[in-house]
């Protein structure tokens, strides 16, 4: 029932994609748009309230056609999104509202334990490592979490409510890692099914790569 989670799962889609040379959220892999592979991934998840934060009309077309919650913004900036997307989980709708051209499901405030923040951009992350991660906080509260393979430390993260007021202040242009460097003795790891899962797509090169690398892991399988 609405109002009853835990914790939440915060969809990052509001990139420029600068070094891609077009919106790489909607460049095709594996058959579909980029950033469909992170919805369809945590579209099930239990005991989890998802919002998508995005700039993109695209993508705010689809989360309104599939009924997930999703807000169409104009922030700039990765700290004012971050910000957002808490405030409206915690407090309903935020000062910033100006900034807010489009709520495709509005819902009230939620108590929460902590938010999974997740990118868009990582087509090969699986439901099964996002419900590691989360149960893994459920586990180990008040503790900062990081989704990893083999010691390399990736997205998502899981950071607990506790952060929650340091979260809407970050500095200009900082994200998530601000506070993982400030507080390293609060991290802790999720374990990735594989190296795949933590990549990210920030160039044409590295969505090609990415999809060759998938090729030849279903080769071997």
């Amino acid at each position: 029932m609405p109002g009853t989670e835990k914790k939440a799962l915060i969809i990052m889609a509001s990139g420029n994609s600068r070094r891609f040379g077009g919106n790489k959220l909607l460049a095709d892999f594996d058959g579909k748009p980029l950033f469909r592979h992170i919805l369809d991934s945590s579209a099930a998840l239990p005991g989890l309230r998802r919002l998508v934060l995005t700039r993109h009309a695209e993508i705010y077309a689809h989360c309104l056609a599939t009924g997930t919650e999703a807000v169409l913004h104009t922030l700039p900036l990765r700290n004012e999104a971050i910000r957002l997307g808490i405030e409206i989980l915690t407090e309903g709708m935020p000062d910033v509202r100006e900034t807010i051209l489009q709520y495709s499901l509005y819902r009230e405030a939620t108590p929460l334990s902590g938010c999974i923040f997740c990118l868009a951009d990582q087509p090969l992350l699986t439901q099964e490592s996002l419900l590691r991660l989360s149960r893994a906080a459920d586990a180990e509260p008040g503790r900062i979490l990081c989704l990893s393979f083999q010691g390399q430390r990736g997205a998502p993260v899981y950071f607990p409510a506790a952060l929650f007021p340091e979260l809407t202040a970050l500095p200009d242009r900082c994200g998530g890692r601000h506070l993982i460097q400030k507080y390293p003795e609060l991290v802790s790891e999720a374990a990735a099914g594989s190296a795949l899962e933590l990549a990210d797509v920030d160039t044409p090169e590295a969505l090609r790569a990415l999809e060759t690398a998938l090729q030849r892991s279903r080769e071997l399988t």
